[in-house]
C-alpha cells in the first residue's frame, strides 16, 4: 500500500480526510519509466491516472502534418496526468512523453471510478481538482496559441492565417 503521507501531497487530493485517502492509497501502484519512454499515446484507450513522484513528463499533441506541440508539461511532485481514465469516452488526448526518468503513482481509472462512486464526497472533491487541472491547462494553451498567432503576425505582417495560407 502507498503511503497517505504521498497522496496528501498530491494536487488531486487536496482536501480528502485521512480515512478517504486511505480507501484510495491502497489501489495505487510505483511505476519507472526511462527518459524517452511513452508511457501512453495519443488517441489511444485511456487507462491509468497517474501521480508523479519524481522527473518530468511531456504531455503532447500530434497534429495534422505531424507536427508535435507539448501542450504541457508535468513536473512538479504530485501532479496528476492521464485524467482522461475519469472521463468519458475514456480516450487519451495526448502523448505522455518521459523527459527524464520518471516515477509516478499509478492507478487503473475504472477502479478508480469505482473508489469514488464509494465515496461520493471525497468523489466529487477529486473531480473539483480535475476540473481546477483542466482549466489551468486549457489556459496555458490558450496563452501558447495567442503568442504563436502574435509571433506569426510579426513575421508575416499579416493579421490573418487564412489570408496567408487559404488559396481559392
Amino acid at each position: 500500500m502507498i503511503s497517505i503521507t504521498v497522496l496528501k501531497e498530491a494536487t488531486l487530493f487536496k482536501g480528502l480526510n485521512t480515512k478517504q485517502l486511505q480507501l484510495f492509497a491502497r489501489h495505487f501502484r510505483e511505476e519507472e519509466f526511462d527518459a524517452g519512454e511513452v508511457i501512453y499515446s495519443q488517441g489511444s484507450q485511456a487507462e491509468n491516472l497517474f501521480i508523479l513522484l519524481e522527473g518530468e513528463v511531456a504531455l503532447g499533441i500530434k497534429a495534422k502534418g505531424e507536427i508535435d506541440i507539448t501542450a504541457y508539461s508535468v513536473g512538479e511532485k504530485g501532479e496528476a496526468f492521464g485524467l482522461s481514465s475519469l472521463i468519458k469516452p475514456y480516450q487519451n488526448n495526448v502523448t505522455a512523453f518521459c523527459n527524464k526518468k520518471t516515477t509516478v503513482l499509478s492507478i487503473h481509472g475504472e477502479a478508480f471510478r469505482k473508489l469514488m462512486k464509494q465515496d461520493r464526497k471525497a468523489g466529487m472533491e477529486i473531480m473539483e481538482r480535475v476540473t481546477e487541472i483542466y482549466y489551468k491547462r486549457l489556459n496555458s494553451v490558450r496563452a501558447m496559441i495567442t503568442n504563436l498567432f502574435k509571433l506569426f503576425k510579426v513575421q508575416t505582417g499579416k493579421s490573418k492565417l487564412l489570408e496567408t495560407y487559404y488559396e481559392p
